[in-house]
């Protein structure tokens, strides 16, 4: 543990900005988690839990624990109620100790990663679920996975209007807290805030507030959780579909792919539509045959699904593509929520970064995506997923091991330098968390703004989820030096032969 017990870091800038101190007394922490057990809330300080509770799918925090215990849990905490949460928050506020919440740790940006220590919520004890099929809601805890969620509304026949491409280990609160804006069934239903019909919060000050309206569940979406802990919400639920339908086609080029997205998402009403590189493709289902892929699924809803089959298979037809098969077609749906992951296991290190930007830009981001990547000899992936409203969700991967720090930071340096890109053109970032929010800073000052005073008008402690959104240690400018000088270095060792290739694809 740190000497520095006693040190408070003023992490105020101007004397116009709110002001968010940061409070680390080793003393306090144990006055804490005392009284934690005191309540009867059970919770843990062994290493290994403290570990595996701060970190995330990239492991990035992880190098930081040798000298920066600060992104070390001191303690993690396991609510099952509503009351547990409230008096975690009132004891965290009572001696000044940093809460942050956690759902299962797989948004991948350190959302739910501890930047002062303190305690850990761990959300996923809170998982109760009551159906009512007469008024067609569920009643959720926030802790609970969706796939399990999904499993128990299968069991009456009934579905969700979408949910994450990573449900088989998303929690309810952790896609409310990284945006829940595009997922499943979000390009037929709307985002997953559309599906709400109330939410339960417990405030940073550990008071219980329930919400009941679209425009206050808003504030929530997409914050990381800064503004409170959600743990209960009520959601629409519907019919399951009596049948579903996929499509798999590949194109031979980008262009060729998006225009029949355009024409497809014109035409028909699909519950799925992503589209994607070969790359992506050999890693989820060993696909090579084509240079680009897309995949669809209709069930019916709103409109008769034979008819939209029928009219995507003319489509795909239309602009060049090839209907790669019923079988296959069917095999992809059924591991559809295994790819989120599956580039994890043939990768040491998965390097990701989520754009958000208009269909319409989508082909300049991902030919100068591509363009860097061949420039610098680096590997490469993407999908991407689109919304009624022409958005675009873009997931740009650029596999590579740390254990070669060059083609490691390299990586990390294309996707910044298409980030930078993106938002020239009038995209952003899709999610935050405590990786991204030097780009919210740099670029989005008017949101950044409204953050800020919001989180102080709620957190007057600043304990909840500190160094996320509001605040950052880490500046835009250093960040974007560094790298930019790496790319330099990695130019250089290309154009003299000596860059480092690995993991290199033969396909």
């Amino acid at each position: 543990m740190s000497t520095k017990t006693n040190k408070e870091i003023d992490i105020h800038a101007k004397s116009s900005k709110p002001k968010f101190k940061l409070s680390r007394k080793l003393s306090d922490i144990e006055k804490s988690y005392t009284k934690i057990k005191e309540e009867g809330i059970a919770f843990s300080r062994t290493l290994s839990e403290r570990i595996s509770s701060s970190g995330d799918t990239t492991g990035t925090p992880f190098y930081h624990f040798r000298w920066k215990r600060h992104f070390l849990a001191d303690y993690i905490a396991y609510p099952k109620s509503d009351e547990d949460v409230i008096k975690i928050i009132q004891s965290a506020n009572e001696y000044i100790v940093s809460v942050t919440p956690r759902g299962a740790g797989s948004c991948y940006y350190g959302s739910g990663s501890p930047t002062n220590g303190g305690v850990v919520v761990d959300m996923k004890r809170m998982k109760e679920c009551q159906i009512n099929k007469d008024n067609m809601t569920a009643t959720v805890q926030t802790g609970i996975c969706f796939s399990n969620l999904m499993d128990l509304l299968d069991e009456k026949d009934l579905e969700l209007g979408c949910y994450p491409t990573s449900a088989l280990t998303t929690t309810l609160g952790g896609w409310i807290g990284t945006g829940g804006t595009m997922g499943i069934g979000t390009v037929q239903n709307g985002p997953f805030l559309n599906q709400m019909v109330s939410m339960k919060v417990v405030s940073p000050t550990g008071n219980l507030k329930q919400y009941n309206e679209k425009d206050d569940f808003e504030q929530f979406f997409g914050s990381n959780g800064i503004f409170g802990i959600v743990t209960e919400v009520v959601l629409k639920i519907f019919p399951k579909s009596t049948k579903t339908d996929p499509i798999m086609a590949g194109f031979s080029s980008l262009g060729d792919l998006l225009k029949a997205i355009q024409v497809i998402l014109s035409n028909t009403n699909p519950f799925v539509l992503r589209f994607s590189d070969k790359y992506h493709e050999y890693n989820c289902s060993g696909l090579t045959r084509h240079s680009h892929y897309m995949f669809l699924l209709y069930n019916g809803r709103n409109k008769d699904l034979d008819t939209d089959v029928k009219e995507a298979l003319k489509l795909i037809e239309q602009n060049n593509g090839t209907f790669l098969g019923t079988k296959f077609s069917h095999d992809t749906w059924e591991d559809y929520l295994k790819h989120e992951l599956k580039i994890k296991l043939e990768t040491p290190v998965q390097m990701l970064q989520q754009i958000y930007i208009g269909f319409q830009k989508t082909e300049l981001i991902l030919n100068y995506f591509e363009k860097l990547i061949k420039k610098n000899k680096l590997n490469h992936c993407f999908y991407g997923l689109i919304n009624r409203d022409n958005n675009v969700r873009l997931c740009l991967y650029t596999p590579t091991d740390n254990e070669y720090w060059m083609h490691f930071l390299s990586s990390k340096a294309v996707i910044s330098r298409v980030v930078k890109y993106s938002y020239k053109l009038g995209g952003r970032i899709y999610t935050y968390g405590l990786q991204n929010t030097i780009y919210l800073h740099k670029f989005e000052k008017d949101k950044l703004k409204k953050f800020r005073e919001k989180k102080a008008e709620v957190d007057p402690n600043y304990i909840l989820n500190p160094l996320k959104i509001v605040k950052s240690k880490i500046s835009f400018f250093r960040i974007n030096m560094m790298f930019e000088l790496i790319m330099f270095y990695r130019r250089i060792a290309t154009k003299l032969g000596l860059a480092k290739e690995i993991l290199v694809l033969n396909i």
